[in-house]
This record gives structure tokens, C-alpha cells and sequence, in this order.
């Protein structure tokens, strides 16, 4: 092996090609294949993630809406209060993973807010929550990264409740 590399690196090297521009190609290719076995391990659901539910309709109807005001009392700044995020328009209980939504954590900017366009842009941005048509405007990419953070939601934490409309 150590030979074939030697004359591949001696052969490259009469075409002009450098040891940084070898590094360079072959840090290019560990990523590639690192990237290309992650997309097919996040995408292993059986449904086009484009084709994930983007209304509340995922939801029970009977379950509790709430407006963006009622959402707000939800941080966990008050204890005795879970902590609660909208993604697309489902109202999930973040209080399982309060060391990263509760006051300090690194996404605690979603806490009591809808979080949908933030997430999708993956942005940790108070700027990008409880924006009025969170998914409007989104690429196809970012509409997937989105139904990537809903599927983690929707598979991790309990549905309380939708958005108003």
C-alpha cells in the first residue's frame, strides 16, 4: 500500500500537484463520505421529509391551543412552569431537556416561543422566533432540516398542545 501511495504522490507530483493540494483533496473526500453517511442515516423514515405534517393537524384536536402570549409564560424562568417550543405549529415539553432550553442553556432563545424558522435556518437567533409564516420563503434544504428537528421533537418530547392560527 505504502508503495502505491508513493508512486500515485510521485506521479501527481511531475502533473504539479502538491502535498497541500493532496491534503486538500483528501480532506474533500473524508467529508464528502462523512456527510453522505450522515444524509442517509438522518433521512432512514420511510416518508419524504418534505411530505412531514406542517400544520398542527399531527396533533390530537382537543389538545390545548395556544396563542404566542400563552407560550411566553413557558421559559422556564418560573419553576414551577415547564418549558415549552412551537415547531411548525406543535406546542412540545422541553422540560426534559432543560439544561439546553431553560434559562442558560444554548437554546434557550426558543424557550416560550416558536422556534420553526429559527430551527429550519439554524439559527440560534431570538430575531428569527414567533415570526408570522415561520416556513415561508424556506428552501427545499431548509425545509428538511426543519422536518429533521420535528421528527427529533415529535420523537423525544410530549405533544401539549398546537398554535393558534
Amino acid at each position: 500500500m505504502t508503495d502505491f501511495i508513493y508512486k500515485l504522490r510521485s506521479t501527481l507530483a511531475d502533473f504539479g500537484v502538491t502535498d497541500n493540494i493532496l491534503i486538500a483533496l483528501a480532506t474533500a473526500t473524508v467529508s464528502t463520505v462523512a456527510l453522505f453517511c450522515y444524509s442517509r442515516n438522518s433521512s432512514s423514515d420511510t416518508k419524504p421529509k418534505t411530505q412531514a405534517p406542517e400544520t398542527p393537524a399531527a396533533v390530537n384536536s382537543g389538545d390545548r391551543v395556544f396563542t404566542l402570549q400563552d407560550l411566553a409564560a413557558y421559559t422556564g424562568e418560573d419553576p414551577s412552569l415547564p418549558i415549552y417550543l412551537a415547531c411548525k405549529g406543535v406546542v412540545f415539553d422541553m422540560t426534559l431537556g432543560k439544561d439546553f432550553y431553560g434559562p442558560d442553556g444554548p437554546y434557550e432563545a426558543f424557550a416560550g416561543k416558536d422556534a420553526t424558522r429559527a430551527l429550519a435556518l439554524m439559527k440560534v437567533d431570538e430575531a428569527l422566533t414567533n415570526v408570522p409564516n415561520p416556513t415561508q420563503g424556506l428552501s427545499l434544504s431548509e425545509m428538511d432540516i426543519l422536518n429533521d428537528w420535528f421528527t427529533k421533537y415529535e420523537n423525544k418530547y410530549p405533544k401539549v398542545g398546537v398554535l393558534a392560527s
